[in-house]
């Protein structure tokens, strides 16, 4: 609670008037999908992980406008097929994440991309979903993502 009185204080001696919309437009200032190719999103922040005798890596990239994240895909999702082969996955897994906390988007390849339409909550295609809910990799997607592996 004091954390939020010092952030208006601050935000009324800098004259904003909306500190969320501040927020945004400065986070989005870091984020620049736009100005990334989809193989250098991806590689950005990958991470690789063996969960029983499966190779799985997954990605993680914030946003901060939902249009820019719905340009990119089918450039990006055609790169992630190439990506998942050539590396030879089981599943490779992409996150775009809000900066506002706000949920993740997903995109995926593999042999192993079944296993994601169990644990999102909205699949969009064969290939993407969204889950209003999921926005740590390490703290919720992995736990519930390995629990469902193990399973097999």
């Amino acid at each position: 609670l004091e954390d939020i009185n010092v952030a208006k204080k601050l935000a009324e001696l800098a004259g904003i008037d909306d500190i969320d919309a501040y927020a945004r437009e400065m986070l989005g200032a870091s984020v620049a999908l736009k100005d990334s190719t989809p193989h250098e999103i991806l590689n950005r922040d990958l991470k690789n992980y063996d969960i029983g005798r499966y190779k799985i890596s997954i990605g993680q990239t914030n946003y901060s406008h939902t249009e820019e994240v719905q340009k990119l895909l089918p450039a990006f999702k055609e790169n992630m097929e190439k990506e998942q082969k050539d590396r030879h996955l089981d599943l490779l897994l992409m996150l775009f994440t809000d900066v506002m906390g706000n949920g993740s988007y997903f995109v995926f390849y593999g042999p192993m991309s079944y296993v994601l339409s169990e644990m999102i909550e909205t699949q969009i295609d064969e290939h993407s979903g969204y889950d209003p809910n999921i926005i740590s990799r390490k703290q919720q997607l992995l736990p519930k993502l390995s629990a469902i592996i193990k399973e097999l």
